[in-house]
């Protein structure tokens, strides 16, 4: 019987998921490999550690809202032309419990490898082919070796593999340093009484920075959050750069807290 062609996937964020997903289904043989102990990338929950007590779940850490405000506009637009249909959509629960880990399993059922704690540090080149990536585990340096290659990386991890003979390799590689991004970041309010703001996510045009907020309890609503941690609901904001004439102005945790009142 003829082998399967292999493929190795470098990241375990939902990208090199996704990745295994599709070639899994069309019959390579997957092995993803995650620098980090855990899959999923910046779209898994993150426990608050010791956040638990009395026998509670430590809380659990989100990622945030994952959405620009631009396609928020757009959202509260469409529910304002097309009355009683919801645009505005998150999943139902923590991104680990309804997403993260039953995509993992499934994904193992199909026959993908998954490798954590194995974070990619070089690709071997020989002539204009791939010969290996040298991936370390445990602080040693291991060879792998597969038919093809997948990069499922952030641009900043794939800018430092990047090396002279790869760009040479593949010449379109040559202008990924001039690729540049903004991270999103968040802030979330476990709070010990619901406060509903608005049916899905609220945009605060006032706002010194690109600001939004859910109140994801509406969401979460087969969970009984008084199990996790101290605290029983949950409240997110996410922010992204300033507005035109306060480029590089970051908030500081001070502001972002009284942005929200």
């Amino acid at each position: 019987m003829r082998s399967k062609p292999s493929v190795a996937i470098l990241g375990g964020g939902v990208g090199g998921l996704s990745a295994a997903h599709e070639l899994a289904e069309r019959g390579f043989a997957v092995t993803v490999y995650e620098q980090r102990s855990m899959f999923g990338g910046k779209a898994r929950s993150l426990s608050v550690a010791g956040s638990g007590t009395a026998g509670r779940a430590d809380l659990p850490g989100e990622h945030g809202s994952t959405r620009t405000v631009g396609r928020i506009l757009l959202q509260l637009f469409y529910g304002i032309l097309i009355p009683g249909r919801v645009f505005d959509r998150l999943l139902a629960g923590p991104t680990n419990d309804v997403w993260i880990d039953p995509w993992r399993a499934h994904l193992s059922r199909l026959g993908v490898a998954m490798v954590p704690n194995a974070a990619a540090r070089s690709f071997n080149v020989q002539g204009k082919r791939i010969a290996s990536v040298s991936i370390e585990r445990n602080g040693h340096l291991e060879a792998v070796t597969a038919d093809f290659y997948v990069a499922a990386v952030p641009v900043e991890v794939m800018q430092r593999l990047s090396s002279p003979e790869l760009v040479r390799a593949a010449p379109s590689l040559a202008r990924l340093n001039e690729l540049r991004t903004e991270w999103m970041n968040g802030i979330q309010f476990y709070l010990r009484t619901d406060a509903p703001l608005a049916d899905g996510h609220a945009i605060y045009l006032d706002s010194n920075w690109a600001l939004t907020s859910v109140s994801q309890r509406q969401f979460w609503r087969g969970y009984d959050l008084s199990t996790y941690g101290p605290c029983r609901r949950r409240w997110c904001a996410s922010f992204s750069r300033p507005p035109a004439g306060r480029a590089g102005e970051k908030p500081t945790r001070r502001q972002a807290k009284r942005a929200r009142r």
